[in-house]
């Protein structure tokens, strides 16, 4: 039986406990967890997710043989966990358009490198905009005229900070009557079908986005990043944070190569994960994910293994190898819906 293995950052949940061990034929060793008072049994994955998070805890391994000549030997047990650090990014959430007579609340959330939610009370940032005549007051917004204007919610933790633009309309848009009691009735309803398929694909994106793109070798090396989100003085922390996240869902997720799409959460955002034959891609959603998003990650790992599926295999971590890739990706993270390029072959789905 171990001695107590205690946490003092600020405990989230118990992740796996690792072991290091000469486990040979006819022999075993079995783990159990507790805290001195109680012992639970520790599945064979070493999966700890069931355990309470509790500040400390002690283990008990019990090492048998049906071999006399043969015995097991435990060199090493290690627990991870995950713990709430500093707030590293924030995010604003608020509607894009809002009208010139509106109050609205706004909802700021800070981060940590780890994309765990810090805080969320209005009156944990400082927030500050460029509308002179607007009334700004933790978080509750009232415009002073049509525009478009920033607002930013800095931590008063760490300083870390986010922003948002706003762009403020008048009440009512007069314009949109007058230009169709002019027209011909043929033209209206063109001009009609027109405006409609523009704010479809308007609402549509403003209902979802595509924030991150990752594309990492089944050994674990990234061999793309494209974001649309990121700044340049915060990227390091926010990059490594779910970079993080990702591998360790990838390294406690089943390792059945069936090309399942999977998904899970990081920082409140929807993650889409598509296996293909020698890389992992991973897409990282802002607001609600449509329907079709899993078909269209399927086929654009086809078109990547296609196109570059030569060059996973050979990569020796050049980016000069890599040429071309990032621009590739920009035909799925520019568009409503994934089109391939003409020519491209790999599976549909």
């Amino acid at each position: 039986m171990s001695g107590k293995f205690e946490i003092r950052d600020p405990l989230l949940r118990w992740r796996t406990l690792r072991s290091v061990a000469d486990v040979r034929p006819n022999s075993s060793i079995t783990f159990s967890i507790g805290d001195g008072n109680f012992w639970q049994s520790v599945p064979s994955s070493g999966n700890l997710t069931a355990i309470s998070p509790r500040t400390f805890v002690q283990w008990n391994a019990t090492l048998s043989t049906t071999d006399g000549l043969v015995t097991p030997s435990l060199q090493r047990v290690e627990f991870v966990y995950e713990y709430a650090g500093l707030a590293v990014r924030v995010e604003i959430r608020a509607p894009a358009t809002i009208r010139v007579d509106d109050t609205i609340v706004l909802t700021a959330i800070a981060f940590d490198a780890g994309s765990h939610t810090v805080s969320s009370g209005p009156r944990d940032f400082f927030w500050t905009t460029n509308d002179g005549s607007g009334i700004l007051d933790n978080g509750s917004y009232s415009p002073g005229g049509e525009g478009v204007y920033r607002i930013v919610a800095t931590s008063k933790s760490t300083g870390a900070s986010g922003s948002i633009s706003i762009t403020v309309v008048a009440n009512n848009a007069p314009w949109v009557v007058a230009l169709f009691s002019i027209m011909p009735a043929g033209i209206a309803i063109l001009a009609a079908a027109v405006l409609g398929f523009v704010g479809y694909q308007f609402v549509i994106r403003r209902l979802f986005a595509i924030d991150d793109i990752f594309l990492i070798l089944k050994d674990g090396r990234l061999l793309m990043h494209n974001t649309r989100r990121m700044r340049a003085d915060r990227d390091e922390d926010i990059f490594s944070g779910m970079l993080t996240a990702i591998l360790s869902f990838l390294r406690d997720s089943d390792r059945e190569e069936n090309g399942e799409l999977r998904r899970f959460q990081i920082g409140g955002k929807t993650t889409l994960l598509e296996k293909g034959t020698h890389a992992y891609l991973v897409a990282v959603y802002s607001g609600r994910v449509p329907r079709w998003a899993g078909k269209d990650l399927s086929r654009f790992m086809a078109n990547l293994e296609s196109a570059f599926g030569d060059v996973f295999v050979r990569w020796t971590g050049d980016p000069e190898d890599l040429q071309g890739l990032k621009d590739f990706t920009k035909r799925f993270v520019s568009r409503v819906r994934y089109r391939p390029p003409r020519g491209a072959s790999g599976r549909a789905a």
